[in-house]
């Protein structure tokens, strides 16, 4: 069961790296498209097929994903080169509570196997 439990949390570690990689590969390239985000998403939006159908389900999520690209933008136009800190200490502080939480896992399964009663003489007669 330990074994299981950390090759979970080395799994979980890995996609949150890889996770904090991506982001971090995205700030920090100088796409032309990130600054002109806001501007073409309405474009982007009338050459899509399901648009007509998604807007039946869900009624102004065109509104909610420009209001999110417009965040976005302002956002990292405001920390400039500080989003790219702020996704390491993310990171990091994320790592150690994955880390952190499956040692705490071990070591009560661990405690558990210690502590763990032997069955009694009846039990296992009966086994």
């Amino acid at each position: 069961m330990t074994l299981a439990l950390w090759l979970l949390t080395a799994a979980l570690l890995g996609l949150w790296s890889l996770a904090a990689w991506g982001l971090h590969r995205l700030l920090s390239s100088d796409a032309p498209w990130l600054v002109a985000l806001p501007e073409r998403l309405d474009a982007w939006l009338a050459s899509q097929r399901w648009a007509g159908e998604l807007d039946r389900w869900w009624p102004g999520w065109q509104d909610v994903l420009r209001f999110a690209a417009e965040l976005a933008h302002g956002l990292l136009g405001w920390l400039g080169d500080g989003a790219l800190w702020i996704v390491w200490i993310v990171w990091g502080l994320g790592a150690a509570v994955l880390l952190g939480g499956a040692a705490l896992l071990a070591w009560l399964i661990g405690y558990a196997k210690r502590h763990a009663t032997p069955p009694s003489k009846v039990e296992q007669a009966a086994a």
